[in-house]
C-alpha cells in the first residue's frame, strides 16, 4: 500500500460493462472520465479536489505512463478499457 491506496482488480458482475451506480460508489462520487492512449480510460472523483481528497500518487504515475496530462490525481481512481463504461 502506497500513500494509503491499494491496487485491487474488479470486474463488472454482467462480466461486461461497470454500471454508473457501481462506478460512483466505488470512487466515492461523481465520476469524471479521463481519456488516455488508446482505449484504455480512467474514471475518478469529479470533486475529489473540492472535497481535499489525498493525492493518489501510485495512481498518478500509471496514468500519465499511459498519456495522462493532468497535474495529479486524488482519491480513489478506477483504470479500464472505454468499452468496459
Amino acid at each position: 500500500m502506497l500513500d494509503g491506496f491499494r491496487i485491487i482488480s474488479v470486474q463488472p458482475r454482467n462480466k461486461k460493462k461497470f454500471s454508473l451506480e457501481k462506478v460512483q460508489e466505488m470512487i466515492g462520487g461523481y465520476v469524471e472520465i479521463v481519456y488516455l492512449n488508446g482505449d484504455d480510460i480512467l474514471l475518478c472523483d469529479e470533486e475529489g479536489r473540492l472535497k481535499s481528497l489525498p493525492t493518489n500518487s501510485m495512481a498518478t504515475e500509471k496514468a500519465k505512463a499511459m498519456g495522462f496530462k493532468g497535474d495529479v490525481l486524488v482519491g480513489d481512481v478506477l483504470f479500464l478499457k472505454d468499452n468496459e463504461f
